[in-house]
């Protein structure tokens, strides 16, 4: 079976990659409860130090159907 292929908001990722830094729990913890690989989350974390505040550009055209949401955010 083929895996669909999601797409995260930049707004998810930056959040996601701050949940990492304040809280304690392991980056897979926080990208269990997040319902994501962990590796995607080692990557956004590399791309956000690198690129800071400029990472995550994305093509713009992420609807609000396709946005995955933070679970405070449900």
């Amino acid at each position: 079976m083929k895996r669909k292929n999601r797409r995260y908001s930049r707004e998810f990722k930056i959040e996601a990659v701050r949940l990492t830094e304040s809280d304690d729990q392991p980056v897979a913890d926080v990208a269990r409860e997040l319902g994501i690989h962990p590796n995607n989350l080692y990557k956004w974390r590399a791309q956000f130090a690198a690129e800071g505040e400029e990472a995550f550009p994305g093509k713009g055209n992420l609807s609000s159907e396709d946005e995955v949401l933070l679970p405070h955010d449900a």
